[in-house]
């Protein structure tokens, strides 16, 4: 069977979203270049994912067609599995855990992926996104809540 080019699906979709999101952006006080309102940013954001998301779907255009290749199951369960989990996890029991859990889970997409694997991959991301958002910006973030 054969069906559009995957990737000039993929850059229509992102240039939908990219026009939406810039239209959701005007909504908001643009400001100026040196008092930038609300809007201004995620209007600069969306007119980057619009112009990239023209350059893909002109590049992949270009190509030849391909045939469907069947949807991996597996890591459309654990991405959404654990994009739920991390949503679930975080207001209840604070940011590590949630993101602990939706990390391993996440990571569990590829096949190669073992569990030491993914707890050593959980440790890093908790890591980080701790040093980032809690350290280095200093955002009100519980890190630990509910039984701890």
């Amino acid at each position: 069977m054969r069906v559009f080019n995957r990737e000039v699906v993929v850059g229509l979709v992102l240039l939908a979203m990219a026009l939406y999101f810039a239209s959701t952006a005007m909504d908001y006080g643009l400001g100026s270049a040196r008092r930038l309102g609300p809007g201004y940013f995620p209007l600069v954001v969306a007119i980057a994912l619009a112009i990239l998301s023209a350059i893909i779907v002109v590049i992949a255009a270009r190509r030849p067609e391909a045939t469907a290749a069947p949807p991996q199951w597996r890591a459309l369960a654990a991405i959404g599995a654990g994009i739920f989990l991390f949503a679930y996890i975080a207001p209840r029991y604070g940011l590590v855990p949630a993101v602990a859990v939706g990390s391993i889970v996440t990571a569990f997409a590829d096949r190669r992926t073992t569990a030491a694997g993914s707890v050593i991959l959980s440790g890093g991301i908790c890591a980080g996104v701790v040093a980032v958002f809690h350290f280095g910006l200093g955002l009100p973030i519980a890190l630990f809540r509910g039984v701890w």
